[in-house]
């Protein structure tokens, strides 16, 4: 009986244990959810230049990197939270600041309204495709990607450069093709968020889904 109440104890220490840790890592990756939505929101309404968009993308990986290395042994500790908080809060007011100020892409053409065109908007979709292309690379060193989820979203990442590819062969990328293009990339961009955030990963780099 002894024995039974021990283990029952030792079991319950450890279920709160790493309840305690679930909780602020779950209310972390709520918030980043939430966040990248809003850009993702700032980017269809055109609130959001391209330039303001790469900046917040920016923005949204670093938090990832804090919160990556908060978790790496084990143990998000309240000082760890309250950094990780106080970079979230500062995102939140970036993320305000550049959906309510004076320069917007409503033509989604990937220039700043108002402003004189520029010949070749393109390489602000490449820029965003490498940000991407980092961000799966990173998922991939830190174990948080599965091999099958990589394998998927490096799909995805070819699937917008056949796009573009297709958009420049005529030497003109339209403001519809363009804005194809970045539909593809909000996708893609929520697809990585999901595949980084869930319950599958390979913290043990040996190609199988952590138990």
């Amino acid at each position: 009986m002894k024995t039974y109440l021990l283990f029952t104890t030792t079991a319950l220490s450890a279920l709160l244990s790493l309840s305690a840790i679930a909780q602020p890592v779950s209310t972390i990756n709520e918030r980043q959810g939430n966040q990248e939505r809003r850009i993702d929101q700032g980017i269809r309404s055109g609130e959001l230049t391209p330039r303001e968009t790469n900046r917040l993308e920016h923005g949204q990986e670093h938090v990832d990197r804090l919160e990556n290395r908060a978790k790496a042994d084990g143990r998000v500790t309240p000082q760890e939270r309250e950094r990780i908080e106080q970079v979230q809060n500062a995102q939140n007011r970036k993320i305000y600041e550049a959906k309510h100020n004076n320069t917007h892409d409503l033509n989604h053409n990937g220039i700043v309204d108002g402003s004189h065109p520029v010949a070749h908007p393109a390489p602000t979709i490449d820029q965003r495709q490498t940000h991407q292309e980092r961000r799966i690379d990173q998922g991939i060193r830190s174990g948080e990607l599965t091999p099958r989820e990589a394998n998927r979203l490096a799909r995805g990442q070819e699937h917008i450069d056949r796009l573009e590819n297709r958009a420049k062969a005529d030497g003109v990328v339209t403001r519809w093709e363009r804005q194809r293009i970045q539909q593809a990339q909000n996708e893609q961009n929520r697809r990585i968020y999901r595949a980084k955030h869930n319950y599958r990963h390979d913290l043990n780099h040996n190609g199988v889904v952590d138990r």
